[in-house]
């Protein structure tokens, strides 16, 4: 089974990508609100999120791979139909929507007033391939929730969800990715109402 995973791998980590005459295979990753906590007191609150921050490869549309030695590959063939940046602010807004547990939640930038402003650094969104055992997918994620009224920054965090792949349906791990973008969107949701429900109640 390692020796499978190494190939995979293998065929990744080749120069270069799809050309332009081979056509790619473009991934969304809706959101599955099964992941949103449920029963939370609505708050009276609007919230803002911020589009992520990150660092290539994992800011755009390609798909990551990590190999053992921490070096990074992209997956050919496959891409994201949003930027990495876009994917996790909407899954995040999309998480909060599906609670019905803020008055209201948007993508930073609108019109609309804001109480606090989620902002967040993608830090790693790729299939990884460790020394021991089966590849598998992982989301790293840092935040920081501002007041918007004085600009203070309420809370702080860094969550990293991981999701092993099913190797004969997902060889490639596009769908443990959206697995662990949902769980992660779902968590990350869950622990910024806390902070804003502490917050908004003192």
């Amino acid at each position: 089974m390692r020796a499978a995973a190494l190939a995979l791998l293998a065929v990744a980590l080749l120069p270069g990508c799809a050309t332009t005459s081979e056509k790619l295979a473009i991934r969304d990753v809706p959101y599955n609100d099964h992941f949103s906590p449920t029963g939370l007191p609505p708050l009276a609150v609007q919230v803002q999120v911020e589009a992520a921050r990150a660092s290539e490869p994992i800011a755009d549309v390609r798909i990551a791979i990590r190999d053992a030695a921490g070096e990074y590959a992209v997956l050919p063939g496959t891409r994201w139909r949003e930027p990495a940046t876009e994917l996790v602010r909407n899954l995040l807004v999309q998480a909060f929507e599906a609670c019905h547990c803020v008055a209201a939640a948007q993508r930073a930038g609108s019109a609309a007033r804001a109480d606090y402003l989620l902002s967040s650094e993608l830090r790693e969104l790729a299939v990884v391939q460790p020394k021991e055992g089966g590849p598998y997918a992982q989301v790293s994620i840092s935040y920081t929730i501002v007041r918007v009224r004085d600009g203070a920054a309420i809370a702080t965090t860094e969550l990293v969800r991981e999701q092993m792949l099913a190797r004969r349906s997902d060889p490639a791990g596009v769908d443990a990715l959206a697995k662990a973008l949902n769980r992660m969107a779902g968590d990350s949701m869950g622990w910024a109402y806390a902070a804003i429900a502490a917050d908004a109640t003192r």
